[in-house]
């Protein structure tokens, strides 16, 4: 039996992305994405609970700008991110980053 707290499906997906957390403001990678939450790459240290703000830079041009609580830390590796409640317009967009992954 697995021990698995996701709800969401979780999908593969490489997007440049800029986090800003207590530490400051940094420029990474995305891992996995969900409706609920997604893997950001990093070499810098964060906290679990700490409040983070991530805006995923899309192929369009655009970028999606989401707000999330650490939920596990890897050193060396990055962090899982629970994002706070979206609005819709976030979670159109982030379910056709989704959709758009998954085919």
């Amino acid at each position: 039996m697995t021990n698995e707290r996701r709800k969401n499906k979780r999908v593969p997906i490489s997007l440049p992305a800029r986090w800003d957390g207590i530490s400051g403001k940094h420029e990474t990678q995305t891992t996995d994405i969900s409706m609920g939450g997604c893997f950001i790459s990093t070499y810098v240290h964060v906290t679990v609970d700490e409040l983070i703000v991530v805006e995923l830079l899309l192929p369009d041009g655009g970028s999606l700008k989401l707000k999330g609580r650490v939920t596990s830390y890897e050193p060396l590796v990055g962090f899982s991110l629970r994002f706070l409640p979206l609005t819709e317009v976030e979670r159109a967009t982030l379910a056709q980053i989704i959709k758009e992954r998954s085919r």
